[in-house]
């Protein structure tokens, strides 16, 4: 339900300035090698951007566009795992909204 990001800069001529790279999600910045957890993003589009340096000065930027959606499955799953990590520990709350999902899911297979 995350993602972390690999960034490898190479530079084999002046170096990378490693002081003046810059990692941004959506314009906001983020640390690189930062895990990105999926589910606090609006779903839609993202932007993940990197811009880097090299010592002669020399500025590059590269950027990956992705998208983030849901479905009923994934909202399963992750209400498993917020509940094995004891962000709900209720396990009354979990198996409702177990429940409720699995309610809808037969109703959408029946609609199809």
């Amino acid at each position: 339900m995350s993602i972390t990001p690999t960034i490898t800069l190479q530079d084999n001529l002046s170096g990378v300035d490693s002081t003046k790279t810059v990692v941004l999600l959506d314009g906001n910045n983020v640390q690189q090698g930062e895990a990105i957890p999926l589910y606090e993003l609006q779903l839609g589009p993202h932007a993940y951007m990197i811009t880097a340096s090299d010592l002669a000065g020399n500025i590059s930027s590269h950027s990956v566009t992705f998208e983030t959606s849901t479905s009923i499955q994934s909202l399963q799953d992750m209400i498993s795992s917020f509940t094995s990590a004891g962000w709900i520990d209720n396990t009354g709350i979990s198996n409702s909204q177990q429940k409720k999902l699995n309610n809808n899911a037969q109703r959408l297979k029946h609609c199809f």
